[in-house]
């Protein structure tokens, strides 16, 4: 449940990170960390069962 939590804020702070002209190469980078913490929680999560 907690991990659900997790993505599903995630999924939001992707959201609210689009692009707005100067910042996307920021926005881009956020991204990538937020697949990279999620992708992280998934191998934990898939280890532990």
């Amino acid at each position: 449940m907690t991990g659900r939590i997790a993505v599903a804020k995630a999924r939001t702070a992707l959201l609210a990170l689009k692009p707005s002209g100067a910042s996307g190469g920021q926005a881009l980078e956020d991204e990538e960390a937020v697949r990279t913490a999620v992708q992280r929680w998934q191998e934990n999560r898939s280890a532990d069962n």
